[in-house]
């Protein structure tokens, strides 16, 4: 159920990000798993050479080099490369999620190599984990995160 959720909020949420920035979120999400903290970007750029992406949206080399982030990445590349947008707010889910589905090593790799980040806060931002120490304590022995400190505190 929360995988049907959030697909839906991503696919709506496409026009709002392209109203404001000139780019979908989809086009946006496209850029994080070719980029560098992802241990199987090169397979998912060989794959996309043998896909119906536009070339310009694929980077030159094995994955995304991106020095100041795939979001800055993609705003720098979407107006020279407007079909970027158009490609990947259309294809790029579904075509991540085929990839995912018929490459399950790599998946578990992604799975892997990302948890850690996924159960712990971002350094990106002040933005808090969405789970409680206890939980991320399982995986990895972790410090305490924000919303533990503050446990009288209502959200």
């Amino acid at each position: 159920m929360f995988s049907g959720y959030s697909y839906a909020y991503n696919m709506r949420s496409d026009a709002a990000w392209t109203a404001k920035h000139g780019f979908s979120r989809s086009t946006v999400s496209f850029a994080y798993p070719i980029g560098p903290y992802n241990p199987v970007a090169s397979q998912i750029v060989a794959d996309l050479r043998k896909s119906d992406a536009p070339r310009c949206m694929i980077p030159e080399g094995e994955r995304l080099n991106a020095p100041h982030g795939p979001t800055a990445w993609v705003s720098r590349t979407v107006p020279k490369c407007p079909e970027m947008n158009t490609w990947a707010t259309e294809n790029w889910q579904r075509w991540y999620i085929s990839w995912l589905l018929t490459h399950p090593k790599s998946t578990i790799r992604v799975i892997d190599s990302q948890i850690l980040h996924s159960l712990a806060p971002t350094v990106w931002g002040n933005v808090v984990a969405a789970t409680p120490n206890s939980v991320a304590a399982l995986f990895l022995g972790t410090p305490s995160v924000p919303q533990d400190a503050h446990t009288q505190k209502s959200y």
